[in-house]
C-alpha cells in the first residue's frame, strides 16, 4: 500500500495542515480524525489496517487530515468569536483548499465521499450539508451533530449555521439543497451503549430527515457497542463498501433494518428470560415472604404475650422505683444534714487547729523567754556571787585603809603637838628677850 505524507499551506487558515494519504487509486474519501486532530488518527486507529484490502484493491484512497478542533468544537473555555473565527477558517481549508488537492491527487473521476467518528462525524456531516454538490456520500460513526453540545443551550445563530441538525431544519424551506442532497448515500451508525453520548442527537437527525423525506441510512447497532476504533473499525469495513457501489446503501438499509429487528428481538428475548428468571426469583421470593410472614405472625403474637408480660413486670418496677426514690430522697435528706453537721465539725476543728497552732506558738515563745529568764537568773547570781566578793574585799581593803588611815591620823596628831609644841617654846623664849 502506498502512503504519503504532505503539508498543505493554508492561505485561509494562514498555516500549514498535514494529509496523509493512503493508496493511489479508487475512490477518494476524506477522512477526518477524532478528538486527538492528527492526519494519523485513522492509521493509529487501526481503520487504515481495517481497510487495507479495498486500499490496495485499489477501491478507495484515503485523505487523512490534521483538524483544527482543540481551536474550535473542543474549546469550550475560549470566548465564541475566537472559536467561529477559527471553525470558519477550517471550513475554509477543507472546502477550497483540501478538496481541490483530492481531486487533483485522485485518479478516480467519482465525487469523493467525506467520513469521520466522533467529532471527525460531526466534520464530516457538516461538510457534507454545506458541500453536496462536490461530495458522493458520508460515512458518519458516533458523532454528536447538534451544536449546542459544544457552544451550550442556547447559541448564537452563528453556531446554528453549523450545526448539523439545525441546517437539515432549514431545508424544509430550501428546495435547492433537498435537490442537492436527494440521491447522496448519506450513513449514520453508533451503537446504544450509554457511552454514545451522541445517541440522542442521531435520533433527532433520524426524525427530521423522515419528516423532510431525506433519504439517509441510520443504524444502531448493540447495546455492547460502545464508541471505540474497534467498533469504528467493523462499521467502517461494512459501511464504505455500500458507498462504493451505487445505490449501495437500499440493500444495507433492508439489511440493517433486518439485524435491527433480529437486534431488537434478541434484546427482547434477552430482555423476556430476564424478566422470566426475575419473575421465578420473585415467585421463590414471594414464597419465602409468605413463610417468613407466618414466622412474623407467630413471632408477633409471641412477643404480644412477652410485651404484656414486661408491662406488668414494668408496672411493678415502676412501684419499686417509686420507693426507691422516695427512700433515696429520705436519705438524700439526711446525707445533706450530715453534710451541714459534717461541715461544721469541720469548721470547729479548722478553727480548733488554729487555736492550737497559736498555742503551740505561744507556748514556745514561752519556752523561749524560760531560757532566756533562766540564762538571765545564771547571769545574775554569778554576778550577785562576783559583788559579794567585791564587797568582801572592798570590806578588807575599808578595814586595811581605815588601820592605815588611823595610822596616819595617829602620826599627824603627833605631828600637830609637836609642832604645837615647838611653837610654844618660840614663844616663851620671845617673851623673855622682850621682858
Amino acid at each position: 500500500m502506498k502512503q504519503a505524507d504532505i503539508s498543505i499551506q493554508s492561505k485561509l487558515a494562514q498555516r500549514s495542515f498535514d494529509v496523509s494519504v493512503y493508496g493511489d487509486a479508487g475512490r477518494a474519501v476524506i477522512a477526518f480524525p477524532s478528538e486527538d486532530g492528527c492526519s494519523t488518527s485513522w492509521e493509529n486507529g487501526g481503520m487504515v489496517e481495517a481497510l487495507r484490502e479495498r486500499i490496495e484493491a485499489g477501491e478507495l484512497q484515503l485523505f487523512c487530515t490534521e483538524s483544527m478542533d482543540a481551536q474550535t468544537w473542543l474549546a469550550r473555555g475560549a470566548v465564541d468569536d475566537y472559536r467561529l473565527r477559527n471553525l470558519e477558517q477550517w471550513q475554509g481549508y477543507v472546502e477550497k483548499e483540501l478538496l481541490p488537492y483530492a481531486a487533483r491527487h485522485s485518479a478516480s473521476k467519482e465525487l469523493p465521499l467525506v467520513a469521520g467518528a466522533s467529532i471527525g462525524a460531526l466534520n464530516a456531516t457538516a461538510l457534507m450539508l454545506r458541500q453536496p454538490k462536490r461530495l458522493g456520500g458520508l460515512l458518519a460513526m458516533s458523532g454528536s451533530y447538534d451544536a449546542r453540545a459544544f457552544a451550550g443551550a442556547d447559541p448564537d445563530q452563528a453556531w446554528l449555521d453549523v450545526s448539523p441538525v439545525d441546517i437539515v431544519r432549514t431545508l424544509a424551506n430550501d428546495a435547492k439543497g433537498m435537490k442537492a442532497l436527494a440521491g447522496k448515500q448519506l450513513a449514520f451508525v453508533c451503537g446504544r451503549s450509554s457511552d454514545e453520548l451522541g445517541l440522542g442527537s442521531q435520533r433527532g437527525l433520524d426524525a427530521l430527515c423522515c419528516e423532510l423525506g431525506l433519504e439517509a441510512s441510520f443504524e444502531y447497532w448493540g447495546w455492547d457497542v460502545v464508541p471505540s476504533w474497534f467498533w469504528w473499525q467493523e462499521e467502517a469495513r461494512q459501511l464504505l463498501p455500500c458507498l462504493l457501489a451505487p445505490n449501495g446503501l437500499i440493500d444495507r438499509k433492508l439489511v440493517a433494518r433486518l439485524a435491527s429487528a433480529r437486534t431488537e428481538a434478541e434484546h427482547a428475548a434477552d430482555q423476556s428470560e430476564a424478566a422470566a428468571v426475575e419473575l421465578r426469583e420473585a415467585s421463590e421470593a414471594l414464597k419465602q415472604a409468605k413463610s417468613e410472614l407466618r414466622a412474623a405472625r407467630k413471632r408477633t403474637r409471641d412477643e404480644a404475650e412477652s410485651v404484656e408480660a414486661a408491662a406488668q413486670k414494668d408496672e411493678e418496677l415502676s412501684v419499686a422505683a417509686a420507693e426507691a426514690w422516695a427512700e433515696r430522697d429520705r436519705i438524700a435528706l439526711l446525707l445533706a444534714e450530715a453534710t451541714k453537721a459534717a461541715g461544721a465539725a469541720q469548721s470547729a476543728a479548722d478553727a480548733a487547729a488554729e487555736r492550737l497552732g497559736s498555742a503551740r506558738w505561744i507556748a514556745g515563745e514561752a519556752e523561749a523567754a524560760v531560757e532566756r529568764a533562766s540564762q538571765a537568773q545564771a547571769d545574775a547570781t554569778a554576778r550577785l556571787a562576783s559583788a559579794k566578793e567585791a564587797v568582801a574585799a572592798a570590806q578588807g581593803e575599808a578595814e586595811r585603809l581605815a588601820a592605815a588611815l588611823a595610822e596616819v591620823q595617829a602620826e599627824v596628831d603627833a605631828e600637830r603637838d609637836e609642832a604645837r609644841r615647838l611653837k610654844s617654846g618660840k614663844t616663851s623664849r620671845s617673851k623673855s628677850k622682850r621682858s
